[in-house]
């Protein structure tokens, strides 16, 4: 952050578009590290139809009182397919089916809208060719473009200029027609180590959201920064141009003060020495603080130019746990921050696994040692629907999996949730705690089972939607595992085709054959997610995703889909899925993961879904239920 007095602005570093865990990027703690260190003083978490990144963010940036700005970012997904940045808003935002509706909406609530990575791949037959973009931004349907995007416009090669190129183009075609269009710059990380890659300048009266906001879309006073090259309009480039040597004089500062810690597993705990290191020259770290997001860990004053301290995290305690560490400079001079990431690691790996024995359906648990040493007299410690009982293990030796049962039966009837919880110590020192709710079906051989009910409504526009009613049930034979949802809807819309179904009344299908749990990890997925539809040609089947070992063509060939449609506005699904592509021989006692959701859309756009298990959502397999075969 650098203050121009002159100018009486501020000239602020940053980036508009990140992803985090709340939908498919990295953990939000490694992306606010890397984001800092980075040098950025402002960013935008915003994920894929949420607000809750931004939010999340905020929370922490709050508690420790950072000269750091979230502002709040939406990439909302439009009807056709194509993204929308909406800043400004710390909202949901309905999908509505009219994209010129959409953005009426979100300028009425206050928000901006940024066209995303017009020119990308993967929606640019819609969005570009078509002219859409085109029309939108001449019409001043939207308030911004996106004019350099790094991680969604690489082609295959990696060569993220075949998509930015285009952008700028016309851009600059609006520059020589006199027409100067607010721009916007992110990294579209859905990895940390992609933020920063490019970033903005923006000059903005005051440090606080709404003046930046402001100095981007209503005084233009933004410049992208893309290969070594800048472009912006004729007034921001002027003011960068005359204080990029400041720009470039802090960023070597910053480079001369480095938090880093070391590590101590001792008896009693885990020890940080936390080190804050400079040039014994320059910046003055007299005024300077170490703050942590975990409460656990104290705040302190440096009143030293070279400070070496310990932290004792978490007494009594060793929990698994990611604490984000920041030094706050902040002195007559300058002030930035500096991060660092401290990361208590597991030492043991517990993988709940239900089972089928003798009608019953009891939780086993594999129990792995995951550490450099030997571990003695593990106590295990369940609860399961309020069931409470303990188990020791003497002992486990460096990377032995040892396998054990509880001896309380699962719920399985209706498909009700079992709210189970489990903690582990050893030596004093609690070293597990898993709280998990786990939905268990039982599938019949050739015969259906009591109709189990969708019970958990995720709508934006937080209403019941008292107009849709669903229930499911399964059932499997030597070749198919079969699927079959009855959804009751007054206002059946789908419109649409292809990947983009899910914006209408459709069924999200997950399956994890192998009950791998892979989570947050979009390349090397074991599971599938299928889209089921009525769409104006048909029953539609889609892969969202697809095994990474899969090695079937087209294998939404061979899966069978037929929908009924009753007098009383009842839709009847039945999805049959052939053992083949799912890879398994089916047999008693077969477990396999899955998630089923009911998208629901009235008319007036997308407004969330109904779902079977209580928690998580289709990102995260680890928690999906389970289906056991009988």
């Amino acid at each position: 952050m650098i203050y121009l007095e002159k100018e009486k602005r501020f000239m602020l570093k940053g980036d508009l578009h990140i992803h985090s865990n709340n939908s498919d990027g990295d953990l939000l703690e490694k992306d606010l590290i890397v984001a800092v260190n980075a040098g950025l003083d402002f960013i935008s978490m915003s994920d894929h139809d949420t607000p809750n990144g931004s939010k999340d963010a905020q929370k922490i940036i709050n508690k420790l009182d950072l000269p750091f700005l979230i502002v709040p970012g939406n990439e909302v997904t439009a009807s056709g397919g194509f993204h929308l940045l909406v800043f400004g808003l710390m909202q949901d935002i309905m999908n509505l089916d009219d994209t010129s509706e959409l953005c009426r909406k979100i300028r009425a609530y206050g928000g901006y809208i940024c066209a995303s990575h017009p020119c990308w791949k993967r929606t640019r037959e819609r969005f570009w060719d078509t002219g859409l973009f085109h029309k939108m931004v001449e019409s001043g349907e939207i308030d911004g473009i996106e004019l350099i995007n790094y991680t969604a416009n690489k082609d295959e090669e990696g060569d993220e200029s075949i998509a930015n190129i285009p952008v700028i183009e016309y851009y600059q075609k609006l520059m020589s027609q006199g027409i100067v269009f607010p721009i916007t710059v992110g990294s579209d990380a859905h990895r940390s180590e992609n933020i920063g890659k490019v970033f903005m300048t923006v000059f903005s009266k005051e440090f606080t959201v709404p003046s930046i906001l402001e100095a981007i879309f209503v005084e233009k006073l933004a410049v992208a920064h893309w290969k070594n090259m800048i472009y912006g309009p004729e007034s921001a480039l002027s003011l960068y141009e005359t204080y990029k040597d400041l720009a470039q004089q802090q960023l070597s500062e910053r480079k001369m003060v480095e938090i880093s810690h070391k590590k101590h597993i001792r008896s009693d705990g885990v020890y940080f020495d936390v080190m804050l290191k400079q040039d014994m020259t320059k910046p003055d770290l007299s005024s300077s603080k170490l703050l942590c997001a975990n409460s656990q860990l104290q705040l302190l004053e440096v009143n030293e130019k070279s400070q070496n301290k310990t932290f004792y995290l978490c007494k009594d305690n060793f929990i698994p746990s990611l604490n984000p560490v920041f030094a706050k400079i902040d002195n007559e001079k300058q002030s930035f921050i500096v991060a660092d990431l401290l990361e208590i690691e597991p030492i043991i790996d517990v993988k709940l696994h239900p089972v089928l024995q003798k009608g019953q359906v009891i939780l086993s648990l594999f129990v792995k040692n995951i550490s450099q040493y030997k571990i003695e007299n593990l106590t295990l410690d369940w609860d399961v629907h309020q069931l409470k009982g303990k188990y020791l293990l003497d002992k486990i030796n460096i990377g032995e999996t040892k396998q054990i049962f509880l001896d309380t039966a699962l719920l399985h009837s209706n498909g009700k949730d079992n709210f189970i919880n489990i903690t582990g110590a050893f030596s004093g020192r609690l070293c597990l705690n898993i709280t998990q709710i786990l939905p268990v079906l039982l599938a019949s051989l050739n015969a259906s089972n009591d109709d189990v009910a969708f019970t958990h409504y995720c709508l934006k526009d937080k209403l019941r939607d008292d107009d849709v009613h669903s229930v499911f049930n399964t059932f499997w034979d030597n070749e198919y595992l079969t699927i079959t949802i009855q959804v009751q809807d007054k206002y059946f819309y789908q419109p649409f085709h292809g990947a983009s179904d899910y914006l209408g009344d459709s069924i999200q299908i997950g399956i994890d054959p192998y009950c791998s749990r892979s989570v947050n990890n979009w390349n090397n997925r074991q599971i599938w997610d299928f889209i089921i539809a009525l769409t104006n040609s048909g029953p539609e089947i889609v892969e969202t995703i697809i095994p990474k070992d899969n090695t079937i063509k087209n294998p939404a060939k061979y899966t069978n889909l037929s929908i009924e449609k009753n007098s009383d506005n009842t839709y009847k699904y039945i999805f049959k899925v052939p053992w083949k592509i799912l890879g398994l021989k089916p047999d008693y006692g077969t477990t396999i993961g899955l998630w089923v959701m009911v998208n629901v859309n009235d008319g007036y756009g997308y407004r969330g879904y109904i779902r079977w298990a209580k928690n998580g959502d289709y990102n995260n397999p680890s928690d999906w239920g389970w289906l056991i075969l009988k």
